[in-house]
């Protein structure tokens, strides 16, 4: 849920933070095209964040009501989100990925038991 609440209220609070943080113009006026680009890039991830969000919510409800496909979309985004940790997507440091291979390799380990598939009627 922390997630969603992120996702969805992230790019807001950095809108905000950009609003509410005052540029100094130089002496030429020409640093105004940073903030420009900072804001472009706010919208853009703002386009992107607020779907995942919103699809992240309604696949915690369909697991929540226990949908028969769910268990499969969980286990197709568990794998996806597995790959570009590893793979250094997210994190490029190499010694968070060791931690987070072990993690998600437990987490795989949850989810791809029998008990979880029965649960969902997979």
């Amino acid at each position: 849920m922390l997630d969603v609440l992120i996702a969805v209220l992230g790019p807001f609070g950095a809108v905000l933070i950009k609003f509410t943080g005052r540029t100094v113009t130089n002496a030429e006026g020409t640093n105004y095209a940073g903030a420009a680009f900072g804001a472009v890039g706010i919208a853009f991830q703002a386009l992107l964040m607020i779907p995942l969000g919103l699809f992240l919510l309604y696949l915690a409800w369909l697991t929540w009501s226990r949908a028969s496909w769910a268990w499969l979309a969980n286990a197709a985004l568990l794998c996806g989100i597995a790959f570009l940790c590893f793979t250094g997507f997210f994190i490029p440091w190499w010694f968070f990925r060791v931690p987070l291979t072990a993690l998600f390799a437990v987490a795989a380990w949850y989810w791809f038991r029998p008990e979880s598939r029965e649960w969902f009627g997979a």
